[in-house]
């Protein structure tokens, strides 16, 4: 997977300066090792290179993001996670939006998403039925529209993404913090409805969100968003979007995690919990088919 997200970046038409590859202490450090240097030795004319960063322990996708953010030379950043892959045109269409966003300049304090695609083992459907904008705020978009902004769609200014950086230790929603803390540190929002990325969602027990333990991971994040998100939409989030049928293989956690849910507001905790509805599942007539104009064309 890490050969073919590379592989998505060179296919981009962008002038690219740099590939930094963040290896978090992986169980097979030499995998990414062999990885990097073979894309290095064959585009060494074409850029700066790839380059390998590895941590000697784990430290999670926060940590790794905000390393390859710090020692990143370009002028803007674009994130990429080693199981997804960017589209023809990607940099390109989304820097012309910055452009023309900012009237022929890319301003210090905006940053561009997209729409991507969700690729689960047979089927494929976009991430989000509708965009947000810069008149409400992204936990609104988030919590209360069910739609995301993931971190492999993301393009932004080097110095803005240098001074907010993803949140250390955050298990879980660490893409939705990024967004959240961008826009509240008065970037603006340019929002692409194409998908310009494949985001893999296959049925992979070890994702953090089938972990019997995410409902407690999610709370993490609740807690540190106090302040800045309503704790009764937080509760609602959690009550009806979070608690899955995975939470109840670790009961014990899930307990901890509903009191938990429960004291961010005490006053509103009881009938946020009543009213809170389990959102039906996507039936599978809404989701888009694999064609072969869908594949991957790298």
């Amino acid at each position: 997977m890490l050969s073919e997200a590379i592989e998505s970046v060179l296919a981009q038409d962008a002038n690219i300066c740099e590939i930094l590859v963040v290896d978090d202490a992986s169980s097979d450090p030499y995998a990414a090792k062999n990885v990097a240097d073979q894309f290095a030795n064959q585009f060494a004319n074409q850029f700066d290179g790839v380059r390998l960063i590895q941590h000697t322990h784990n430290r999670g996708g926060s940590a790794a993001r905000n390393t390859g953010i710090d020692q990143a030379k370009g002028d803007l950043i674009a994130l990429l996670d080693a199981d997804d892959v960017w589209l023809p045109g990607k940099l390109a269409k989304q820097i012309r939006a910055l452009l023309d966003f900012g009237s022929g300049e890319i301003s210090p304090l905006s940053f561009c998403a997209s729409n991507c695609l969700l690729e689960s083992d047979n089927l494929r459907r976009p991430a989000n039925h509708t965009g947000p904008n810069n008149y409400r705020p992204l936990w609104r978009y988030f919590l209360e529209e069910d739609c995301a902004l993931q971190t492999s769609t993301l393009l932004l200014p080097a110095q803005l993404a240098k001074a907010v950086r993803f949140t250390p230790n955050l298990p879980r929603h660490q893409d939705w913090d990024f967004a959240i803390r961008l826009q509240q540190a008065g970037a603006q929002i340019v929002y692409l409805d194409e998908c310009l990325s494949h985001y893999r969602l296959h049925d992979n027990p070890g994702r953090v969100s089938r972990m019997p333990k995410a409902a407690r991971n999610s709370l993490v994040w609740f807690r540190q968003m106090r302040g800045r998100i309503p704790a009764p939409a937080m509760q609602r989030f959690f009550f009806t979007r979070v608690i899955s049928r995975n939470a109840f293989a670790a009961p014990w956690s899930l307990i901890l995690a509903v009191a938990g849910a429960a004291m961010l507001s005490p006053k509103t905790a009881i009938s946020t919990m009543i009213a809170s509805r389990r959102k039906p599942s996507i039936a599978k007539a809404d989701l888009m088919p694999k064609t072969g104009a869908m594949e991957k064309s790298h």
